[in-house]
């Protein structure tokens, strides 16, 4: 199996915020879709997952396979939830 970490850095090296009050910017997420939808599936915490998602609906994520790694979720529309790294692995 072929896993990648894709990660946004900021220009001082620090990994990127991103929420309600600091969303992601645009460029960062084109890039991530391109590689999302290459690739067919994508693993993300809860609180990524629902900072990307926005006001929902599929948009960009039409058609690829999500895995949200969540202690809290037990189930969220359209993506499978796990509690752990490794069972979103397993």
């Amino acid at each position: 199996m072929k896993t990648i970490l894709w990660a946004t850095l900021t220009a001082n090296g620090n990994y990127a915020q991103s929420g309600p009050e600091n969303p992601p910017r645009k460029e960062a997420l084109d890039d991530f879709f391109t590689h999302a939808k290459a690739a067919g599936n994508f693993i993300v915490g809860r609180r990524t997952f629902e900072g990307m998602r926005g006001s929902g609906g599929p948009g960009p994520f039409a058609d690829i396979d999500i895995v949200v790694v969540s202690k809290s979720a037990t189930e969220i529309p359209g993506v499978k939830v796990v509690r752990s790294p490794e069972e979103a692995l397993g």
